[in-house]
């Protein structure tokens, strides 16, 4: 099952990427009156169009990550680190960096 999840966490994460670079796209190069190419017809498409999808997308990445989190502390961590394997363990290290990153930039600001 835990497999199951993460290839689910990746797909929809790629899914919030693609949603996140289209709507850059389609801000920051509106589209002309009458699109004749193919970027033109991407370009169609309203920005606006794409903020309840990357919003329900962005909730379901951290949904599925938190419960794959819960797994890999419960069952898999303790198992690298009674093995020794240390260098398995980057991932804490860009966790804790996440974490403080989003801290900084969401804390009050005075």
């Amino acid at each position: 099952m835990a497999t199951a999840l993460l290839i689910l966490h990746g797909l929809v994460a790629v899914a919030l990427l693609g949603a996140i670079t289209h709507q850059m796209l389609g801000a920051w190069a509106p589209s002309s009156p009458r699109p004749r190419s193919f970027f033109g017809r991407f370009r169609a498409v309203q920005p606006a169009g794409y903020a309840n999808a990357i919003v329900g997308l962005y909730v379901g990445t951290s949904l599925l990550g938190a419960v794959i989190y819960l797994y890999f502390k419960v069952d898999i961590q303790p198992d690298l680190e009674r093995d020794r394997h240390w260098h398995a363990l980057g991932f804490l290290i860009s966790r804790r960096i996440s974490l403080r990153s989003a801290w900084a930039c969401c804390r009050p600001i005075g």
